[in-house]
């Protein structure tokens, strides 16, 4: 039987892949790790966490320091001025022709996590958590000009897991950050300010959460308990549902964070992990959940899953194997390709977003820096 690796740390070397499939000669092997997400310092050198208390506020008014124009300071959470030299993450003039590849994020930020982002407006939005567990954001306003790492304002609450960030179809940004207690807190991003940071009680997550925009464009979130019970809160007009369970037979013993897409047949699929690595799969058609399912018998990870869609909408799932290359599967109709190694050196579950056409991923490299691969 086959195997393979799946990894997902983004390094300086090359991206390119296999093809669909895993190669016959690799092979996973080594342990499973806890999936709480690495944090990030920007500033200055690495050192063990220590997180405070959590303080929360509602999210009933914009945020005064928001959307200022002076360049970010180790305190601020602005959208700065670009700075005035490029740097090699803006997509390429011709991204269909470019071979993928690894580079390093400009701007110095060290990470320990699984960095988040999204892209509006033609600007793309990252989101980390720093060493003191802060979550931070940087923004590249225009091709290849970032406008430096700023820090959110406090009324998100430390974390050691990896930040979680969504976008509506209108534009609206949606930022969630799981709490040193399992509280899951959310913040939202409107035109052009953030308003206050709301918890959503009721629920003690296990781990960092998921969330999704319906064809209703309602925002659900997704959490998982330390008994392996998914919930779900639903987001509306102006506020969010009470906590539900979900029953999805044959729910495996959650290992990780789980991760959630909406394809273009309108199909929700949700993947999470296992205590051994293994990548389990359930999907929701209408408002029936058909039950979780192994997604193979030759995929493992140490951390959780990422979930996305290419720009044909076709689902792309994303790993940090085994071998601490990044390995992607993409599913084509009724059927899923195989995986692929697309390289790199992970130490980080992978994030994944569409930039430009293509897609980009995010991950913390073997220098605790933040690296790119693009494009795939």
């Amino acid at each position: 039987m086959r195997s393979m690796m799946l990894v997902l740390v983004l390094l300086v070397a090359s991206c390119g892949g296999s093809g669909p499939g895993a190669p016959a000669a690799d092979t996973f092997s080594g342990s499973v790790v806890p999936d709480a997400s690495p944090t990030f310092d920007l500033t200055a050198p690495l050192a063990p966490d220590t997180l405070a208390s959590d303080s929360e506020h509602d999210a009933t008014s914009a945020d005064a320091s928001s959307d200022t124009t002076a360049p970010p300071s180790p305190d601020s959470s602005v959208d700065s001025a670009p700075p005035s030299t490029p740097d090699a993450t803006a997509p390429p003039a011709d991204s269909a022709a470019a071979a993928p590849s690894w580079s390093t994020l400009p701007g110095n930020g060290l990470t320990l996590g699984r960095p988040a982002g999204v892209v509006r407006g033609g600007q793309l939005y990252l989101f980390v958590v720093g060493t003191t567990g802060e979550t931070w954001q940087n923004i590249r306003v225009a091709p290849g000009a970032w406008s430096g790492w700023a820090k959110m304002p406090n009324d998100l609450p430390l974390t050691s897991f990896g930040p979680v960030v969504t976008v509506s179809s209108g534009g609206t940004i949606d930022l969630l950050v799981r709490a040193a207690d399992g509280t899951i807190h959310a913040k939202r991003r409107g035109a052009t300010s953030w308003a206050k940071a709301q918890p959503l009680a009721g629920v003690t997550a296990a781990y960092a959460p998921a969330a999704y925009y319906d064809t209703d464009s309602k925002l659900h979130v997704l959490a998982v308990d330390s008994g392996s019970r998914i919930y779900e809160s639903v987001r509306g007009t102006s506020s969010y549902s009470g906590w539900s369970a979900l029953t999805i037979a044959a729910t495996p013993a959650i290992s990780g964070a789980p991760a959630v897409v909406v394809d273009k047949g309108k199909v929700l699929r949700l993947f999470v992990r296992d205590g051994g690595g293994a990548i389990w799969r359930a999907r929701r058609i209408g408002k029936t959940w058909l039950g979780f399912s192994v997604l193979d018998n030759v995929g493992r990870t140490p951390q959780s899953p990422t979930a996305a869609l290419d720009a044909s909408g076709e689902a792309r799932l994303f790993v940090r194997g085994m071998d601490d290359k990044l390995w992607s599967n993409r599913r084509v109709g009724a059927a899923w390709q195989g995986w692929q190694s697309h390289g790199g050196v992970l130490s980080s579950a992978p994030g994944a977003l569409v930039d430009g056409g293509m897609l980009r991923i995010f991950s913390r490299g073997t220098s605790n820096a933040i690296e790119t691969c693009y494009p795939l």
